[in-house]
Formats: structure tokens, C-alpha cells, sequence
């Protein structure tokens, strides 16, 4: 082409090596599609990394936890994950249990999405937190009463004191009507 053979094998590498590379991404992407592997990252990312309670182990339990988490994704593959009872559902299952992720889905085979938008990410995240907090709200008041008790106060109303009640130093304070 050029004249130079140089040239022409630098040229026909580059032109090689581009092909091949193609071709291990377009491989690469049927695997991925075919075995819905971003889906399922973007599950794990978000159910169980993101919106769970994680507690700060080792690192050689981790790499273990890891390895035997391989073959369960496989037997998870073909059979899918079991379901969760009520009292083990963490807000990442709440998450994807919403109907805009459920309408997400493709197909029966392929449920979950592997893409989201943000603007969806956001809308669902607030629904779900806002759906937890109303389910743990008698927890939550009932620990600021308890909280509030153990500081002395005698507050006409358990809400007024949980609308009021100061994290810094552990005390209910600026009560109207109270002898805080």
C-alpha cells in the first residue's frame, strides 16, 4: 500500500488486533446478556451492599464468603434466589420488590433490570425509606419516650418529645408546656 513493509505490517497489525478485540467484546457482551450478569451485580450492589446493615469482617472471611457466594449464584441462575420472609427483608428487597423496578423487567426469564435511571433510582429509594420509617415508627417512639424518661422529662406527648428531641447530647430540650 505504502511501499514500505513496515508500514503495511504495523498497519495490518493494528488492523488485527482491533478486530480481535471486537470480537472478545461483542463475546464478552453476549455472555454478560446471556447470563444477565450486570443484572444481577446491580442487584447485589444495591440490595445487599448499598441498602443493608454490613457488618466489618476479615478479609480472609470475606474472600471465603465470596468463594462459596460463586457457587451459589450458579445454582441462583437456573433455580433463582428463594424468597424472603417479612421479618428478613431488608430495604434493598423493598427496593426491588417496587412496581417501577418490576416493570423494568424484560422478560420472565430476565427480571431484574441492569439498567437504571437515576431519576428512578431516586424516586424508588425515597418511596422505600419512607415506607420503612413509617413501618418503624412505633419503634422509633417508643425509644425516644424510653430516652426521654431516662432524662426526667414529663412531656404531655410522645410526638411532640420524638419532634424534639436533640441526638448531640441525648436530651429533650425547647418543649412548650414541659418542665424539661
Amino acid at each position: 500500500m505504502f511501499n514500505t513493509p513496515v508500514l503495511d505490517v504495523a498497519i495490518g497489525l493494528v488492523f488485527i488486533f482491533l478486530l480481535y478485540s471486537f470480537l472478545a467484546t461483542s463475546i464478552n457482551e453476549a455472555i454478560a446478556t446471556g447470563l444477565s450478569l450486570r443484572a444481577r451485580m446491580l442487584r447485589k450492589a444495591i440490595a445487599l451492599r448499598m441498602l443493608s446493615n454490613t457488618v466489618e469482617e476479615n478479609k480472609v472471611l470475606n474472600f471465603l464468603k465470596g468463594f462459596a457466594a460463586i457457587f451459589t449464584e450458579i445454582v441462583y441462575m437456573f433455580t433463582g434466589p428463594p424468597e424472603k420472609k417479612g421479618s428478613q427483608r431488608n430495604i434493598g428487597d423493598q427496593f426491588y420488590a417496587h412496581p417501577i423496578i418490576k416493570n423494568y423487567s424484560s422478560s420472565s426469564f430476565f427480571r431484574a433490570p441492569s439498567y437504571l435511571a437515576a431519576s428512578n433510582f431516586a424516586i424508588i429509594l425515597i418511596e422505600c425509606l419512607k415506607e420503612d420509617f413509617n413501618n418503624k415508627m412505633a419503634e422509633i417512639a417508643a425509644q425516644k419516650i424510653n430516652d426521654n424518661k431516662r432524662c426526667g422529662s414529663r412531656c404531655a406527648s410522645a410526638f411532640f418529645c420524638f419532634r424534639h428531641f436533640s441526638p448531640a447530647n441525648k436530651a429533650c430540650h425547647q418543649f412548650i408546656n414541659c418542665q424539661c
